[in-house]
């Protein structure tokens, strides 16, 4: 936490892509106000990290179905009634790929095969924002 007068700023890093920062107006911060909020902010952490999760393959770290019904219901109910909205949803691709069954995959042609579904989602990742 860092107190630069007024406005105290707390820094939430969730993972690698993800940090978030709370700025709070204070007069004063007091060892008992740090606590309260290191306590509420690990709380908080702890919820967005299992959000994020929840929509996050454990084996590839691709998006799961989850995830793009989320953002696709997001993209899809757009207000186009802004010019830049509109300018900015013509100059969007959306494209997804359903890698299924993947267990079954190892199991019958051998993790070689495997591997090459995992080295094509880690190319997915690289190419690709979401």
């Amino acid at each position: 936490m860092k107190d630069d007068g007024s406005t105290s700023v707390f820094p939430i890093t969730i993972d690698k892509n993800t940090k978030e920062f709370i700025l709070f107006k204070l007069n004063k911060v007091s060892q008992q106000l740090c606590f309260f909020f290191d306590t509420f902010f690990q709380v908080y952490k702890n919820h967005t990290e299992l959000l994020l999760a929840a929509e996050i393959d454990e084996l590839t770290g691709l998006l799961n179905r989850k995830a793009f019904d989320r953002i696709s219901n997001r993209l899809f109910n757009l207000d186009l009634s802004s010019d830049s909205i509109r300018k900015k949803s013509s100059q969007t691709c959306f494209a997804t790929v359903d890698l299924d069954h993947f267990k079954q995959v190892n199991d019958e042609f051998g993790h070689t095969y495997g591997d090459e579904v995992l080295l094509f989602s880690q190319l997915m990742m690289r190419e690709f924002r979401y």
